[in-house]
């Protein structure tokens, strides 16, 4: 097996203002001093010397607190985002699995939005309509598939917006907190079919807080903390650092765990 993805050293920053007006200066308009110091920007690094590698047929998963860096990871993978330092090399399709439904169009119905976001993908019209069937009867939307997605709960909306990614044909799939959603039913669903897919051959790198997701999923996984690799390895392994750093209130020497 091969290594289809490959991140060396990757860096991110971000500019910032170190100052914004304050609710007061806004109404009042004292913006004088905002103006003066809004000009003066501050660097922020949202990833710190990133390097980790995946494999054909492998699942990797990435640990971390809120904000640490890890939704800008997949992103930077994905390409949606560039690095400002470092290289990926990507070796097949992607499947970017991030923000469900975001690319939805709230007039459409959800069998529109189905094959739009199906061919947006990738997927050509002709296995979109092969499949569109699998998909409806996956996302369990039922009736609703024949009307604007606006109607939609939140749970209906990321089901259809799910089951639409996972029957794309793609390489890699870069899953993004996105087994969180729908009931306990459709979560086991979800992991049923994200296992099928690494049996077929698929990469997986997922994004989770849910420690049983990883461990069923991942062989390996990475934990980052404050923007930077701290550890990574086996997923059992991994888990037990986070967890007793967690404990601990902060980050302690993986060689101490």
């Amino acid at each position: 097996m091969g290594e289809l993805i490959c991140c060396d050293r990757i860096w991110k920053k971000y500019r910032a203002l170190n100052h914004r007006p304050s609710l007061k200066e806004t109404i009042l308009g004292k913006t004088k001093k905002f103006d003066t110091e809004c000009k003066i920007l501050e660097d922020f690094w949202v990833l710190k010397d990133i390097s980790f590698a995946a494999e054909k047929g492998e699942g990797v998963g990435i640990l971390g607190k809120n904000g640490a860096g890890k939704s800008t990871l997949l992103r930077i993978i994905a390409s949606i985002l560039t690095p400002t330092r470092g290289s990926v090399k990507v070796e097949g399709k992607i499947c970017p699995v991030l923000s469900l439904g975001a690319g939805f169009q709230n007039e459409f119905t959800g069998e529109e939005n189905v094959y739009l976001t199906a061919a947006l993908l990738g997927m050509k019209m002709e296995k979109i309509r092969k499949n569109f069937n699998k998909i409806l009867e996956f996302s369990g939307v039922g009736d609703f598939i024949r009307i604007p997605v606006k109607h939609y709960s939140t749970g209906m909306l990321a089901r259809l917006a799910f089951s639409a990614a996972v029957h794309v044909d793609s390489d890699i799939f870069l899953i993004d907190e996105a087994l969180s959603v729908g009931d306990i039913g459709f979560q086991d669903q979800c992991m049923k079919k994200l296992a099928e897919l690494k049996k077929e051959g698929k990469t997986l790198i997922l994004v989770s807080h849910a420690p049983d997701q990883l461990l069923t999923l991942c062989e390996r996984s990475l934990l980052i903390h404050d923007h930077a690799l701290f550890a990574q390895g086996k997923t059992s392994e991994v888990i037990s650092i986070y967890k007793k750093t967690l404990q601990m209130g902060e980050m302690m020497d993986p060689q101490e765990t």
